[in-house]
C-alpha cells in the first residue's frame, strides 16, 4: 500500500476516534483536548491553538479566548481590530506569546471567513474557521513545517465540524442546566442547584487566595403557618418580599438562592467575615418592622464562614445550618454566628 494512502487512512482513523469521543456525558474541555492531541499525533505541528468567541453575539458581549494551546506562553490580553483576523502580523502575534485575546466588540465581523494559509518564516500557518450555524465562532490555527494539501484541509474541516457539533451540544446543555437553576414558582429567583454549582468554585477560589467567605441561611420559621392561613399565592409574595429585602445587603459578587420548599433563603458572601456579615444582617433585621409585608414572618438566621473553628473543617453552609438550628431553639427572630457565642442578635419584645 502506498505511503500516502496509509497516511490518509491514519488521519481518517483519528477522525473516527474523535467522533467516538462525542458522548452524552461530554465535557467540552476534555473533548477539545482529545481532538487536539489526535491532531498532534497525525501531523508534524510546531504550534497550535483553538480560539473561540464566547457569549451572546447578538448583544456583542463576548471575548476571544484560546481554549486549548500547545507551544504558547503568557496570558497577556490585548485588543485587536477585526481586520487583523485576516492579517499575517496578527496571526504571528497570537503564535508568539498570547493565550488570551480581546477583540474590538463593536466592529467584529462574525460572517464566516474562508480558510487561510500563509507561508511564513517559521513554516506554514493554516487558519481554519470554526463555523456554527453559518456563523464564525472561532478558529483553529496550526503552524507546521509542511504545506497543507487538499486532504489535510478536508480532514481539518471535518475535525472542526465535530468540534462545532460538540460546542453546540455543550451550549444547549449549559443553557438547560442554567434554566434548571431557577425556581419553578418564583420568577427570576435561583434555586439551591445554582448556589451549590457556584459555591464549590467560590470556596476553592477563596482558599487559594487565603480569603474568607461567609454564608447566611435565613429561615421563615412560621412558613407552614402562613401557608395554611394565607394560601400559596400570598405566601410566595411574602417569600419574594423577604428575598428582595435582603438583596440590598449584597454586593455584585454575592450569590443567593431559595431552598427547602421556599422556606429558606441562602446568601453566599465572598470576601467577608462572619463578624462583618453579622453586623450587616442584625442591622437589617431591625428594619424589618418598618416594612409593609403580606404577613408577619418569624425569621431565624444562621451565619458561618470559611475559617476553621476548633480544628474542625466544615463548609460555611454546614456551619450556617448548625447556627440556624440553635437560633430556632432559642427564640423567635434570632441571628446566631457559628463558633461565636458572643455574636447573637434577638428581636426586642
Amino acid at each position: 500500500m502506498p505511503q500516502f494512502v496509509e497516511e490518509i487512512d491514519s488521519k481518517i482513523l483519528n477522525i473516527f476516534n474523535i467522533l467516538s469521543s462525542l458522548k452524552e456525558d461530554l465535557v467540552i474541555e476534555k473533548f477539545l483536548s482529545y481532538s487536539i492531541e489526535k491532531i498532534f499525533e497525525t501531523y508534524t505541528i510546531q504550534k497550535m491553538g483553538m480560539v473561540l468567541f464566547e457569549g451572546e453575539t447578538e448583544k456583542k458581549e463576548f471575548q476571544l479566548k484560546i481554549k486549548i494551546s500547545r507551544g504558547l506562553s503568557g496570558d497577556e490580553i490585548k485588543s485587536f481590530h477585526k481586520n487583523y483576523i485576516n492579517d499575517e502580523k496578527f496571526l504571528k502575534k497570537i503564535l508568539k506569546f498570547h493565550s488570551a485575546l480581546l477583540l474590538d466588540l463593536e466592529t467584529i465581523d462574525l460572517t464566516p471567513f474562508k480558510i487561510l494559509q500563509f507561508n511564513i518564516e517559521e513554516g506554514f500557518l493554516g487558519v481554519f474557521p470554526l463555523n456554527i450555524e453559518n456563523e464564525t465562532r472561532g478558529f483553529l490555527f496550526i503552524l507546521t513545517q509542511k504545506e497543507f494539501n487538499e486532504v489535510d484541509i478536508l480532514l481539518f474541516n471535518s475535525i472542526l465540524s465535530l468540534t462545532a457539533l460538540a460546542l453546540r451540544y455543550d451550549n444547549i446543555k449549559e443553557r438547560f442546566k442554567r434554566e434548571s437553576f431557577y425556581s419553578l414558582t418564583l420568577p427570576n429567583v435561583h434555586n439551591i442547584k445554582f448556589l451549590l454549582h457556584d459555591l464549590k468554585k467560590e470556596i476553592a477560589r477563596c482558599k487559594h487566595f487565603k480569603r474568607n467567605l461567609t454564608t447566611v441561611v435565613i429561615e421563615i420559621s412560621n412558613h407552614e403557618e402562613i401557608l395554611y392561613t394565607w394560601g400559596s399565592i400570598k405566601t410566595r409574595m411574602l417569600v419574594l418580599q423577604v428575598y428582595e429585602f435582603f438583596m440590598s445587603i449584597l454586593s455584585p459578587y454575592d450569590y443567593t438562592a431559595i431552598r427547602n420548599n421556599e422556606k429558606q433563603i441562602v446568601l453566599v458572601m465572598p470576601e467577608k467575615s462572619a463578624e462583618e456579615v453579622f453586623l450587616i444582617v442584625s442591622q437589617k433585621m431591625k428594619e424589618l418592622n418598618s416594612l409593609s409585608l403580606t404577613a408577619i414572618p418569624v425569621l431565624n438566621i444562621g451565619i458561618g464562614d470559611l475559617l476553621e473553628k476548633n480544628g474542625k473543617e466544615m463548609s460555611p453552609l454546614e456551619k450556617s445550618e448548625i447556627a440556624l438550628e440553635e437560633a430556632t431553639r432559642i427564640t423567635d427572630s434570632t441571628v446566631i454566628v457559628f463558633g461565636h457565642p458572643d455574636l447573637v442578635w434577638k428581636k426586642e419584645i
